[in-house]
């Protein structure tokens, strides 16, 4: 917009400026996930009907809290604490399911709940490494988001999409690498568990 700005003559210049409101517009145009996590599976996340994001309970990750809830605004409803259910997500102290739009998708915090609930879910987000038990579904877990970056999931009545940071950098000269070396033996590992398993 600001090009066609600068570069075009007469009034249809102008339109640039129609170009620049879009751009401006669209994160408020965009749908709100369902579910953030943030890289170091620290800051956890549920948007409410009206796209603001209830934070899972926690003291770290002050900035990462504030940037989200600028983005999104925060939401009125609380977390559920365990036992309890809101948001269409029931928690106990091991992890918590989320009903929504025909899903449901398991946010573990550790892997007893992975071995507990991945064969009854359509998705998991695990804030442990979670191959060796979830590999028949769509699963997130803590060495994806360390090797990929933060991660978004909308749940429709078709599935679970997934976006993650590195896929909105794309593959440039400029743009680090998303592989972590240290990590790699930790997915190979966990891929020889599932295989002898």
């Amino acid at each position: 917009g600001l090009l066609f700005l600068c570069l075009w003559r007469g009034r249809l210049r102008l339109a640039g400026l129609l170009l620049i409101a879009a751009g401006l517009a669209q994160p408020w145009l965009a749908t709100a996930p369902d579910i953030v996590v943030d890289e170091d599976s620290k800051v956890v996340a549920v948007s409410d009907q009206k796209g603001h994001l209830a934070l899972r309970p926690g003291r770290g990750e002050r900035f990462v809290r504030a940037v989200w809830g600028e983005r999104y605004g925060v939401s009125e409803t609380s977390w559920p604490d365990p036992g309890a259910e809101s948001l269409d997500l029931r928690c106990d102290s091991e992890g918590c399911i989320l009903h929504r739009k025909g899903q449901k998708v398991l946010i573990a915090y550790t892997t007893n709940a992975l071995a507990e609930d991945c064969k009854d879910a359509d998705a998991a987000v695990s804030l442990t490494a979670a191959r060796a038990f979830c590999s028949d579904i769509k699963t997130v877990d803590r060495i994806d988001l360390r090797r990929r970056g933060a991660v978004a999931l909308w749940l429709t009545p078709d599935g679970v999409i997934t976006r993650f940071v590195a896929d909105g950098l794309g593959e440039r000269r400029w743009v680090a690498t998303t592989q972590t070396p240290h990590l790699e033996g930790v997915y190979r590992r966990g891929n020889a568990a599932e295989a002898s398993g």
